[in-house]
């Protein structure tokens, strides 16, 4: 650094050296225009601290006053008075560009027009100065606007570099959030919200289909369906300001519309080929769509108007997992092939996610469902029991057999009784519903949680598998099943485990011993 100062001050004395041996020096000129230019110098000072949006006129201006007040005191003195001029032109080239170059070339010009005339210089002398001046402005203009544009570039570099690092740094922090995600609809919400907040991708709209078989189901969606509720929404974010930790971890304000259309979208991958999305998934490539129809995505979907739009599937392990289709419809900012490429990457992650959740559910779900009936296993109905009683939610049991099993085995052999089983499996699972859980305990023996049930709706549920259960063996041979069942309720029979199933295992013995084929529901 020492070194590059002392270069810089022997340089400046060089060209003072050459100046004075040029031109010699008249003190009294030069401290005229000096003190001139110093007191220019202190008004534009004070312009770049209390008037920053006047700093940059002023210092061109301040300029060409310090010129042309040269020239008028130097007059016919000095041979290089005409080249001054080139001091504010590469200024002003440097601020504005090749027109304001050009501009203050003419203005130049006219200066030295007038002050030839002001000082009675030969005509054919202004000629040559114009032409000298012209041609040394011409070779500096063209440098300047080839810096300018040099730098205007490097700028432009430096703007999308660091749009795309901050681009990877977010994809690195949603990354993290997908792999925490332990659930589906978790995961959805990650994906939808790095997608549509102004914190992530920023996109007005967003959905996510996914493959399931020869199918493409609308999983989720997220954003407004009017230019109304888009501008009430985003107003609500701007005023709380939120973070994306924030929108992704706590509920935000949204349009229920989009979502509520999307769900209803079931497209079959063998027959709705002309169907963007389909298409996009058999391709297994990206589409950035302009001026669309809204119409090719079908009744449902065509009602939301997707016009400009890009799709782009979510591919693990060379396998579409699902598509990604994102809109700005109501800012109609244009996406651009770079925030495809972004979209590309996100879906990447994304897809990697997704196939995660598919095969911890999957694996899950091996791990606690019966594999011949396909209801739960008795370990999960452990694990039910457990967590229903360390939350202290009433609930009641039922402890079904079915009767004579083992000699329905003996008689039609155990592949039958087999079918058999799986078709009583599935009329519990039905039985139980959305409020309860089906399980088999072991053998021929099932139970059935259902929650916030008294005896008397246990006892309809009950008597409606038993009036289910009846004929389903006719599928197979010519025979009858039944069932009897024992109910339990918790906590008013028992308050653990083991005495709630030893309570309703009692009744199921005593409804066996009165008949079988009956209900006991009864204490005791």
């Amino acid at each position: 650094m020492k070194l590059n100062k002392v270069i810089l001050y022997i340089f400046i004395l060089f060209l003072l050296i050459l100046g004075f041996i040029v031109e010699g020096i008249d003190v009294r000129s030069d401290t005229v225009i000096l003190l001139f230019s110093c007191s220019l110098a202190l008004l534009i000072n004070y312009m770049k601290s209390y008037r920053p949006e006047l700093h940059k006129p002023a210092i061109i201006t301040g300029s060409l006053l310090v010129v042309v007040f040269a020239v008028i005191i130097l007059g016919q003195e000095s041979s290089l008075s005409h080249l001054l001029f080139l001091f504010p032109i590469t200024i002003i080239t440097l601020g504005y560009g090749l027109y304001g170059g050009v501009m203050l070339y003419f203005l130049s010009i006219i200066i030295l027009l007038l002050n030839s005339r002001w000082h009675q210089i030969p005509y054919a002398q202004f000629q040559i100065d114009s032409l000298v001046l012209g041609l040394s402005s011409l070779g500096l203009i063209f440098i300047s606007v080839q810096l300018y544009q040099l730098t205007d570039k490097n700028e432009e570099w430096l703007e999308k570099l660091h749009i795309k690092i901050n681009e990877m740094s977010l994809l690195r922090e949603i990354t993290t959030s997908m792999q925490t995600a332990s659930d589906i609809s978790k995961l959805d919400k990650i994906v939808l919200t790095t997608l549509t907040a102004g914190y992530g991708l920023g996109f007005n709209r967003a959905v996510v289909f996914l493959v399931d078989g020869d199918e493409i189901i609308g999983q989720n969606a997220i954003g407004p369906s009017t230019r109304a509720e888009a501008y009430r929404i985003w107003g609500k974010v701007v005023t709380s300001q939120p973070t994306l930790h924030d929108v992704i971890e706590f509920h935000v304000d949204s349009d229920l519309k989009l979502l509520d259309t999307v769900k209803d979208v079931k497209l079959s991958l063998r027959d709705d080929r002309s169907n963007p999305i389909v298409r996009c998934c058999r391709d297994k490539s990206p589409l950035l769509i302009r001026g669309a129809d809204p119409q090719d995505f079908g009744e449902d979907l065509g009602k939301l108007n997707f016009e400009n739009y890009a799709l782009v599937p979510m591919i693990a392990k060379n396998i579409v997992v699902g598509v990604l289709l994102v809109d700005n419809r109501f800012n109609e900012k244009p996406i651009t092939d770079d925030d495809l490429d972004t979209l590309i990457t996100f879906a990447g992650q994304s897809a990697l996610a997704f196939e995660n959740i598919r095969l911890y559910d999957r694996i899950r779900k091996l791990a606690i469902t019966d594999e011949l009936t396909g209801i739960y296993n008795h370990r999960f109905y452990k694990e039910t029991i457990h967590e229903l009683m360390i939350n202290r939610k009433p609930f009641s049991l039922m402890v079904i057999d079915v009767d004579d099993f083992k000699q329905f085995n003996e008689n039609y052999g155990h592949a039958t009784g087999d079918r058999v089983l799986a078709e009583v499996g599935k009329i519990l699972k039905k039985a139980a519903g959305a409020s309860g859980s089906a399980f088999r305990y072991g053998g021929d023996e099932f139970t059935i949680i259902l929650q916030n049930t008294d005896r008397k709706e246990s006892l309809e549920v009950a008597k409606s598998i038993q009036s289910s259960i009846r004929d389903i063996a006719f599928d197979v041979v010519s025979s009858t099943l039944t069932l009897s069942i024992g109910i339990a309720q918790y906590p008013k029979d028992a308050v653990t485990e083991a005495e709630l199933f030893v309570t309703a295992d009692r009744k199921l013995k005593n409804a066996k011993d009165s008949g079988k084929n009956t209900v006991a529901w009864e204490v005791v």
